[in-house]
């Protein structure tokens, strides 16, 4: 891996960790890496990660490994398709910083309860927070 390619990871990394809410002590026990291993992943300070252990941070997310690599990422759905509401909630999600993996905008734009489904970003924020924090 280059110094970029290291650099690239790292920035996915991290906001994989802010936009799922995790610690590094829960991505290494959910990846089964160790908590300074996976702080310098995070950090680009990690010099050769293996395919194993991008792997296992990949499964620990959910996410393919490609997509922490920069390599194959999913176009998710298009800003176009997303109810006003979502799509000013993921507009303020990348503004901060925290952008939403394209697979949870395909999850809460599929998500329905008796045919109606959230309308307001405050709205779309309040059931993307819960599911995280139910689901962590």
């Amino acid at each position: 891996m280059t110094d970029r390619d290291l650099m690239v990871l790292a920035k996915k990394l991290k906001a994989l960790l802010s936009s799922h809410g995790l610690s590094l002590s829960e991505l290494a026990r959910r990846s089964g890496l160790s908590k300074g291993y996976v702080s310098q992943l995070t950090t680009g300070k990690a010099s050769n990660p293996s395919v194993d252990a991008v792997g296992r941070i990949a499964a620990a997310f959910g996410v393919k490994t490609g997509e922490l690599l920069g390599d194959d990422v999913p176009a998710g759905p298009a800003p176009d398709t997303l109810p006003d509401g979502l799509r000013a909630f993921a507009a303020t999600a990348e503004q901060a910083g925290t952008p939403l993996p394209s697979q949870d905008l395909q999850m809460l734009q599929g998500i329905s309860y008796r045919g109606r489904h959230p309308t307001t970003e405050e709205e779309w924020r309040f059931l993307y927070d819960t599911i995280r924090l139910v689901l962590r």
